[in-house]
């Protein structure tokens, strides 16, 4: 729950969040040419800062997570 998303060139983008009381670091990305997800990189383990409820947007080529709970 708390995940948050954006698309960048009609590829939506979910990641963060929690699960079970569990923070998430995963990301996933969806091509609905391909109907495939594919997961993407994980934040790095050492960065203690995980969030959920937050917001996010895409500006260009770029995707941005914001605002939110900071665990």
């Amino acid at each position: 729950i708390g995940a948050v998303a954006f698309v960048i060139d009609n590829v939506a983008y979910v990641g963060t969040g929690n699960n079970n009381g569990l923070n998430e670091r995963d990301w996933w990305a969806f091509d609905p040419a391909r109907n495939a997800w594919e997961e993407k990189e994980k934040f790095d383990t050492d960065d203690p800062i995980t969030r959920s409820y937050g917001v996010g947007f895409a500006i260009g080529q770029r995707g941005y997570v914001a605002l939110g709970d900071v665990a």
